[in-house]
């Protein structure tokens, strides 16, 4: 990265979490060496090809390739985290503000289509057309009387 555009990367709350997660991965772990250089003489002479490498050993701790080689330290894990927290604090209340103060057109689902206390019709009754209209909605009482007396007219012409 650019040196004056490192500024970036402190406004990501992306790289936070993905130095927190390296750190954890790699923290306390030995990886071999499939490769040493120079490949001849005793084991001491040797030098495995990875950043991070000590002449000698035939690994590369894990601590040491992320410092060397992206400048990540298992220290910052839990200050990451906490920053993470942070940012998640700060964006949601950011948007309930945002949420509260952008004034939208309001939206079709809103409008009161019966009144508290009273029931659609279409709900129980399958002789009514959909969708329901402001003028079929009906209270408890009137929905019973009306179903009854369409129920019982329907028996009627069955015995017949």
């Amino acid at each position: 990265m650019l040196g004056w555009s490192r500024w970036i990367n402190y406004l990501d709350p992306v790289a936070y979490g993905f130095e927190a997660l390296i750190a954890n991965e790699f923290h306390n772990r030995r990886f071999h060496c499939d490769q040493l250089s120079p490949g001849y003489g005793a084991l001491a002479n040797n030098v495995c090809a990875v950043k991070g490498a000590v002449a000698g050993q035939d690994f590369v701790e894990g601590d040491a390739f992320i410092n060397l080689s992206y400048d990540y330290y298992n220290s910052h894990k839990w200050r990451n985290f906490g920053i993470l927290w942070v940012f998640l604090i700060g964006l949601a209340i950011c948007y309930l503000i945002a949420a509260e103060l952008v004034s939208s057109k309001k939206s079709k689902g809103e409008i009161l289509v019966c009144y508290p206390n009273r029931i659609l019709s279409k709900c129980t009754d399958p002789d009514l057309d959909f969708p329901p209209r402001a003028h079929s909605c009906s209270t408890d009482q009137e929905h019973t009387r009306r179903h009854r007396s369409r129920r019982h007219t329907r028996e009627d012409s069955r015995r017949t």
